[in-house]
């Protein structure tokens, strides 16, 4: 241990030794090497974290784009599928008229969506939400293909609701995966929230098609009644969880004339009676306006998020290039200021070293313990010693002896003062 104390102080002595020889500018610059080091190791970090940040900013702004525009399909899907089985079952023109059209705005916006995913720039299009966004697509491939097996009526209304509800439910797990990934606290419950409403919105859609089913048959069964009960208990569990997440849960009021029919038909003991006793197109709308409660809550969400992931990725690229061109120049700044120090510094010592090296008066310079560090020419020329010959004895081999010990004791009394 003592070996190892000794080595420690020998390699600090050598140290410090060295840094003494070194020229005057090489040892500001060793001094400041360690702050400068520190200043570029902090100033690279906070600018690699406010790109991080910027781009996480610009990936989540890019995802929501997509959402929206998927969550808009989704929609339109749960519209078109209502009007199929519908159209299917009943032949009224007047739902096939309307289905006509729910399939123009289903196209539409499936377009808009396929162009959204197209003008993704590259490094967003490594986002799952894309990729999962783009095998959804792929899925709809057969569109086409169910909708001219439901005007050839060559399809059931079961493979309608399957082929229609497997995108549907796929999107809201997209809508689920955004509000779970993201980083920022305030956009995932909001992002929360979007979600619960689309679920809620594909539970009002299928109750749309089984009691619009069940209007049309002019009867229910069974186990179309339990299905039901089991939509009512998931809206409301979705209505409870949306009260935690966002204040616009007070904006949905699922007491409605087709909430009505859906409560007496669990409660009663005739509902063949009941489902005659109501028009189908009248529930219908119904039903679609309060589905269209949920959206327009959802478009109030999605815009505000929207509006808040804008503003965040605005504030954090102005930040990362406050930094990146703030921070160059306060390093800059500090470097030219110390290169002024260092320049001022040596010129001064230059300065006293031609006094020190001119004088005609014999100076020694010592360290705290009194040993000679330096000696100037007329130290030289008075006492015949050379600076070699001096270098790291004490002064007191000088001594004249003409002077006591108290003159010698107040003179370093004095010096150390």
């Amino acid at each position: 241990m003592q070996f190892i104390k000794q080595a420690i102080k020998q390699a600090i002595k050598s140290s410090v030794n060295f840094f003494d020889r070194l020229p005057l500018y090489a040892r500001f610059g060793v001094a400041l090497l360690f702050p400068v080091i520190v200043i570029v190791w902090i100033s690279v970090f906070n600018i690699l974290e406010l790109r991080q940040s910027v781009a996480q900013l610009s990936r989540l702004t890019t995802d929501l784009k997509l959402v929206t525009e998927a969550g808009q399909l989704v929609g339109n899907l749960q519209q078109e599928r209502g009007y199929s089985v519908l159209s299917l079952k009943s032949g009224d023109p007047k739902f096939q008229q309307r289905l006509s059209t729910s399939r123009q705005a289903s196209s539409q916006q499936l377009q808009q969506l396929q162009q959204a995913l197209a003008e993704t720039p590259v490094d967003d299009q490594q986002s799952a939400i894309y990729k999962n966004l783009v095998e959804i697509l792929r899925s709809l491939a057969r569109l086409d293909d169910i909708r001219e097996r439901v005007d050839n009526r060559s399809v059931t209304a079961g493979q309608i609701v399957g082929y229609f509800s497997a995108p549907v439910d796929q999107f809201n797990a997209q809508i689920s995966r955004l509000s779970r990934d993201t980083n920022v606290s305030s956009f995932a419950r909001q992002l929360n929230a979007y979600f619960i409403l689309n679920r809620l919105r594909e539970l009002l859609g299928q109750e749309r098609v089984l009691i619009g089913t069940a209007l049309s048959d002019g009867s229910i069964e069974h186990h179309q009644l339990r299905d039901l009960i089991y939509l009512t208990g998931r809206q409301h569990s979705l209505l409870v969880g949306l009260q935690n997440q966002t204040q616009y849960a007070d904006k949905i009021n699922l007491v409605a004339t087709s909430t009505d029919l859906r409560a007496e038909l669990v409660e009663s003991d005739q509902p063949a009676r009941l489902l005659s006793e109501t028009e189908l197109d009248n529930w219908f709308v119904q039903q679609t306006k309060l589905i269209e409660q949920v959206q327009q809550v959802e478009n109030r969400i999605i815009a505000s998020i929207q509006q808040q992931a804008g503003d965040a990725y605005a504030s954090a690229h102005n930040e990362l290039w406050r930094y990146l061109i703030i921070s160059p120049l306060a390093l800059f700044s500090s470097l030219f200021f110390a290169w002024l120090i260092v320049r001022f510094v040596k010129r001064r010592m230059l300065l006293l070293d031609k006094v020190f090296m001119h004088s005609h008066d014999r100076i020694t310079v010592s360290d705290a313990e009194g040993n000679i560090v330096d000696v100037n020419p007329a130290f030289t020329r008075m006492t015949g010693y050379s600076k070699e010959e001096v270098l790291g004895r004490n002064p007191r081999f000088l001594q004249s002896g003409r002077q006591d010990k108290a003159f010698y004791k107040a003179m370093w009394e004095s010096i150390i003062r």
